[in-house]
């Protein structure tokens, strides 16, 4: 079986992946506010025969089943690792410093690779258009998700939490 066949036929069972219900996406959603993840990004496949590249399939597909929202602010797709941030918007920093975004969370990784994609430190696949945008040829370690809008300039050393004030 191909390369392409086989991430076709991954995203297809991992786009059947249950989408948990609003009460218990809220509560993930909450812990999700509060924190960021770093590790390495891969892409998924580019266009193919004057298709559409297989993040935007993807999500064209979660738009006409309900399954995420209309996003018209958002720049680009996103496949995180959790089927509960489907639908939500996130932000990706380079390791560089560049913040993208918002993205919209339209897929997730199938159940069965979670545990190996975890160990590996995988946090998310991007489109192929961001991807080429990043100059990647394969994995990039170092990118971190974002869950909520960064609050700093996008340059090196900047960061997504408050400063602590003197005044208690």
């Amino acid at each position: 079986m191909s390369l392409i066949v086989s991430i076709i036929l991954a995203a297809a069972v991992s786009i059947a992946q249950p989408i948990a219900s609003p009460a218990a996406a809220a509560t993930d959603n909450e812990a999700a506010e509060e924190a960021s993840i770093t590790g390495e990004v891969t892409y998924y496949a580019g266009p193919r025969d004057g298709h559409s590249s297989l993040m935007q399939r993807v999500w064209n597909w979660r738009l006409w089943k309900g399954h995420v929202p209309e996003c018209p602010e958002c720049v680009d797709a996103v496949a995180l690792l959790e089927p509960q941030y489907i639908g939500r918007k996130v932000w990706l920093r380079h390791p560089d410093g560049e913040v993208v975004g918002p993205l919209m969370v339209v897929d997730c990784a199938e159940a069965k690779h979670r545990p190996n994609l975890r160990k590996r430190g995988w946090v998310a696949d991007i489109s192929y258009e961001l991807a080429m945008q990043w100059r990647m040829a394969g994995p990039l370690k170092g990118v971190t998700v974002l869950f909520r809008p960064p609050i700093g300039p996008a340059v090196p050393g900047w960061s997504d939490t408050p400063l602590a004030t003197a005044n208690h």
